[in-house]
């Protein structure tokens, strides 16, 4: 049995924007800020664009979640 791990790239575009939005009522330009990415970055992200690993590290420091929590395993059964 193979455990494949994938990326749950909506959940983590929601936490992104519901950070920004909804707890620090934020603009995209000081969210950017704050993270040390661009407006565009930020844009694309919420937009269902996969961050590069970088970018995913420094989002992901500044929602103050694990990596971990937008992996998600799902378990392959080999025959």
């Amino acid at each position: 049995m193979a455990t494949i791990n994938s990326f749950n790239q909506k959940k983590f575009s929601y936490k992104l924007k519901e950070k920004r939005v909804m707890q620090k009522s934020i603009s995209m330009d000081k969210a950017a800020s704050e993270i040390g990415i661009s407006k565009a970055t930020i844009h694309r992200v919420e937009n269902g664009t996969n961050p590069d690993i970088n970018t995913f590290i420094k989002i992901c420091t500044w929602l103050e979640e694990p990596i971990t929590s937008f992996i998600t395993s799902d378990k392959e059964t080999s025959k």
